[in-house]
């Protein structure tokens, strides 16, 4: 499934910001225009390698590896910022991480069952062709 490009709706969106006068692009100096607009490339340059990384990728390994930044950024957030962790939040966790590996355990069984073979369907790469 191929989503539809937000190009089209955020330019009539900035247009309209443009026109009443509350948008930020070009109220400001040069320079800020400058850096907000290099911000957007950086930050589209990652996500376009990723999904580039990703089609060679199964969709489930990908959903799989969807779910390391939010538990790193957590890990990050008790160990570094000692925000709260209380026994729900660790029950929450466990459940999360216990859901994904009981998922990850039948895909792998699946695959073996299906291919013969040792390799884990996690790192098995996708054979389906990409226009």
């Amino acid at each position: 499934m191929r989503m539809s490009h937000p190009a089209p709706s955020t330019s009539v969106r900035s247009s309209d910001s443009a026109v009443r006068g509350t948008g930020v692009l070009g109220t400001l100096d040069g320079k800020t225009d400058l850096l907000l607009l290099a911000a957007s490339l950086i930050t589209v340059a990652p996500l376009l390698m990723f999904l580039e990384a990703g089609r060679m990728l199964r969709p489930s390994t990908v959903g799989l590896i969807l779910y390391l930044t939010p538990t790193q950024q957590f890990l990050l957030a008790i160990a570094v910022y000692h925000e709260a962790f209380t026994g729900i939040h660790l029950g929450a966790f466990g459940c999360i991480w216990l859901a994904l590996a009981l998922y990850s355990a039948a895909a792998w069984s699946s695959h073996r069952r299906r291919s013969g073979g040792t390799t884990p369907a996690a790192i098995a790469p996708c054979r389906r062709a990409f226009p």
